[in-house]
């Protein structure tokens, strides 16, 4: 059958696509051909720096926020002092702040703070007292703890500091303390000291950081001496609406106009839907059930795998119940090291995920049940935790976390709970009502996907309404009804977005397909974080390749892959036989019959061909460790082991080769199962992937395929790579964005055929790795190719395809960013002239748009937009004109050109 088969390569910020007619069943079919190709580029949803794009303007609108609030607060405590002091002058006749309760002269408002313990103030001078304090409260704690994390961290000590500081120094207050100590104290540098936190050559100092509580303890003090003073304007009513009155119902009444803090919102309304029950909420990560969930797939997994590689049956109900009971009575967590005495392993097993090559790998913790051990400590009943981790997450204002207790019959711990300080706030995708039924299928040792199918079998589980239909919906109006497909990552859902749209084009122009096979490119759906490490991690190996180019030609040595990573092995190694410790030489690493690169652990048996399994060393030391592991070959004489494991600490080989130079319980591939094993890590499993299979196979209709059911194939990255190599397409070209489509044609060339072609190839391949077995006659390259090519004249075809491509590139019509620059420069600068030529350069740069007049002075642009290209009619020259921000703001191209 000729099948149809459209393939997509999706990245973080392009999309490239093809569709062919193929064979789809036979082997020695020579038909086929690429009916299009194309690359869709788009820039990816997230600012080129650190930063988020929203964050300079969510910055700005909290700070106006703030400004306005306080300004707020000060007016109504200003009105209020007005009034009562008899202070007129405070407010103007509109009832607004005229600032003149400051005037030159005056004594420092710090003196008057510590003069009103001993003095009775004068209404001014009372007023000043208060407003300062008022003006900046002091951190508190808004909700019912501070994260001790970031820059909290040093607050929180600094306030600690400041506060053991006053109880050693034996001053009242705070402000008393602060006056005497540091007030105008002459620091190092000669200046005055100035009691404010502020940022100083980039570092912000929180040195004279207080408590809220400070604050208001120096005021209750401040009050009640003026009281005992005969201050008449000092009384109960007085301090009640200032300081509050703690018997009020009210939170403003009770917190007083000083420090009124409003509450914030709770977050319920934010948490996602679960997975299999649109009604239910997803549950909080540290809800003791979504804690055992997630200890349940890790323990599972990890048996099984045992089980799997080294035969070790479990009795799977009873050692969940025992990890889980040791895992307990631990605050910190079960660790892999009493794990592994738990589960009898032998002392050379190691654990797969662990980096041996650092000190004590097994002191890391396996699983834990903080949360759990916490309030299990407080004398919480287990049915009531989940309730109270979900309240304590959703609600950020005390007094309705406290109406919430009363609820679930927890109002007398609630001082015991806000001790604790907790803090909850990241879910997971399932409800706890849909783990009341998945953890106790899985405590019998059910896996969470053999558990989710036996929850759909018994009816538990409803499947959700497919909506087949001739295009794809748009995410966000499937999110509605199925909240699997709300996804917050913007950067997935952009890349998804274009995804949409360019199938959606290609079934309008060229018709429906039977297949699509998808590769998604390993940045997408991680985060910006993980993305730069790995962006990372390329350049220094491209740097690294380069240094190696560098280091042949300097050595006159031929420059070919293999030089490359002999090359590139030779420094990494510092020069050295990783096995017997023996110096390389230059004319060693000339000679191949002197040094070789070997597999750590042998090819074939591990079917690893990755660099990270790839060493240097002389050929009589790879002779002597044969077709084994070195732990296989020496680990028996502890002493040279001991010597073998100091000696590669001391090279650059990274932890992943490191991790399988020191493998102790290596176990074997089956012989002659490459092929195999390769062809079940065809498939992308990752959560992504998932989203995008189930996206395309619940939503999309397909040509029929007859008997067959999957219309859809998630393609890995690397399997995708051996077929560029297998095909003989060469390395991607990146100075420009074809190569996409080249990937694609890749892609949609996958199909029954071309893996059987493939996995043939494979053993072929294998056989030449094992010794003194049947040798294959190398055949002419070409003529190798030739009997794999999924259709005739593959590279020819795919050449002509590629050659015909228009790059469509993703069109923003929302223009967005500063119109010009922050910085207002006056037409007299003399930098500015010097820059432009003068005043009449200034004026002919404001001409063409290169400066701005704003405000009566000069700005530079904001970001550029967009460049137009126009082309002379005269001359036949081409004139890119640059728009920027503010021409598009007053809708009028300026006049400056570039040829």
């Amino acid at each position: 059958m000729v099948a149809r088969t459209l393939g997509i390569d999706i990245g973080i910020s392009s999309i490239g696509w093809a569709l062919v007619e193929i064979e789809n069943d036979s082997i020695q079919s020579n038909g086929g051909k690429i009916i299009a190709s194309g690359s869709r580029i788009f820039p990816k949803a997230e600012h080129p720096k650190k930063s988020s794009l929203a964050l300079p303007r969510r910055e700005a609108r909290s700070k106006r926020r703030l400004v306005k609030r306080r300004a707020q607060r000060m007016l109504q405590i200003k009105r209020y002092l007005s009034d009562r002091l008899g202070l007129g002058d405070m407010i103007d006749q509109d009832n607004k702040d005229k600032y003149q309760l400051f005037k030159k002269g005056d004594k420092s408002v710090w003196e008057l703070r510590a003069l009103a313990l001993d003095k009775k103030l004068e209404p001014r001078e009372l007023a000043r007292v208060i407003l300062h304090i008022a003006k900046r409260r002091g951190y508190d704690d808004i909700t019912y703890g501070m994260d001790e994390k970031q820059d909290d961290k040093k607050i929180l000590s600094c306030i600690k500091e400041n506060q053991r500081q006053l109880q050693e120094s034996g001053y009242k207050t705070i402000g008393q303390m602060f006056y005497h100590k540091f007030y105008r104290r002459l620091r190092p540098n000669g200046q005055m000291d100035n009691i404010r936190n502020r940022k100083r050559n980039k570092i912000v100092s929180y040195k004279y950081s207080i408590a809220r509580s400070e604050l208001r303890s120096e005021l209750e003090m401040i009050f009640e001496v003026q009281k005992s003073l005969g201050n008449k304007f000092v009384d109960d009513e007085f301090c009640k609406t200032l300081l509050g009155d703690k018997q009020a119902l009210k939170k403003e009444k009770r917190e007083g106009l000083i420090f009124y803090q409003r509450p914030l919102k709770g977050f319920g309304d934010k948490v996602g839907k679960c997975e299999f029950f649109d009604n239910e909420k997803r549950a909080f990560k540290d809800t003791p059930s979504a804690q055992k969930f997630i200890a349940l797939t890790k323990t599972i997994n990890l048996l099984r795998y045992i089980t799997n590689t080294h035969g070790i049956e479990f009795d799977m109900p009873q050692t969940i119940k025992q990890i889980f009971t040791e895992a307990m009575k631990l605050k910190s967590g079960l660790s892999y090291k009493k794990l592994k005495a738990l589960l009898e392993l032998p002392d050379s097993y190691q654990f797969k995920g662990l980096d041996y090559s650092k000190d004590k790998p097994e002191n890391s913790t396996f699983i834990e049940f903080g949360s759990s051990i916490k309030l299990a400590s407080l004398g919480i009943d287990e049915a009531r935790q989940d309730a109270l981790v979900s309240l304590l997450a959703e609600n950020k204002n005390w007094d309705d976390i406290v109406l919430e207790l009363k609820k679930i019959g927890l109002e007398s711990k609630a001082q015991e709970i806000r001790a604790q300080n907790f803090k909850f706030s990241k879910t997971i995708n399932l409800s706890l009502k849909a783990l009341s039924f998945i953890i106790p299928l899985m405590q019998k040792g059910m896996r969470y996907d053999e558990a989710i199918k036996e929850l759909y079998n018994q009816g538990v589980f409803k499947l959700k309404r497919v909506l087949q239909r001739g295009d794809l919906p748009s995410l966000s109006e499937i999110a509605k009804e199925d909240s699997y497909f709300e996804i917050t990552n913007p950067v997935v859902m952009r890349a998804l977005s274009e995804f949409r749209k360019v199938v959606n084009a290609i079934l309008q122009k060229y018709g429906k397909f039977h297949y699509i096979n998808i590769e998604l490119t390993r940045e997408v759906g991680l985060s910006k974080e993980e993305r730069n490490k790995i962006e990372r991690k390329q350049n220094d190996n491209a740097k690294l390749n380069s240094q190696a180019t560098e280091f042949l030609k300097d050595n006159n040595m031929e420059i070919t892959s293999k030089n490359i990573l002999k090359a590139k092995l030779f420094k990494m190694q510092n020069e050295t036989c990783i096995y017997s410790g023996k110096k390389i030489t230059l004319n060693d690493l000339r000679d191949d019959n002197s040094v070789e690169i070997d597999h750590i652990l042998p090819l074939s048996r591990s079917l690893d061909d990755s660099q990270n399994n790839k060493i240097l060393c002389l050929k009589s030391s790879n002779q002597d460790k044969r077709n084994r592991t070195p732990y296989e070959w020496f680990g028996d004489d502890e002493k040279r082991w001991d010597a073998f494991e100091t000696l590669i600490k001391t090279m650059m080989l990274g932890k992943e080769r490191i991790k399988k130079l020191l493998n102790k319980n290596f176990k074997d591939r089956n012989q002659g199962a490459r092929a195999e094993f390769l062809a079940r890590n065809l498939a992308d499993t990752g959560y992504i992937a998932r989203v995008v299979s189930k996206y395309v196979r619940n939503y999309l209709e397909f040509l029929s395929i007859g008997d067959k059911k999957e219309h859809i194939r998630i393609i890995s990255g690397s399997f995708s790579s051996f077929l560029r190599h297998y095909w003989g397409i060469g390395k991607k070209d990146r100075a420009n964005h074809i190569h996409h489509a080249q990937d694609a044609i890749i892609l949609a060339c996958v199909n029954p055929s071309s893996i059987q072609r493939f996995s043939e190839y494979l053993k072929d391949k294998e056989l030449r790795y094992k010794k003194n077995q049947q040798k294959i006659e190398d055949l002419d390259e070409q003529t190798k190719y030739a009997l794999r090519w999924p259709m005739n004249d593959f590279r020819q075809k795919v050449e002509e395809s590629i050659a015909n491509i228009m790059v469509s590139h993703r069109v923003s019509h929302k223009v967005t960013g500063a119109l010009h620059a922050e910085t207002i420069t006056s037409f007299k600068d003399k930098k500015c002239q010097a820059t432009y030529g003068g005043i009449e350069g200034i004026k002919r740069a404001i001409s063409l748009g290169k400066l701005r007049v704003v405000n009566e002075g000069l700005v530079m642009n904001g970001p550029m937009v967009c460049i137009d290209v126009f082309k002379s009619k005269d001359k036949g020259q081409f004139y890119f004109v640059p728009v920027y921000t503010y021409d598009i703001a007053i809708k009028k191209i300026s006049n400056k050109a570039c040829v």
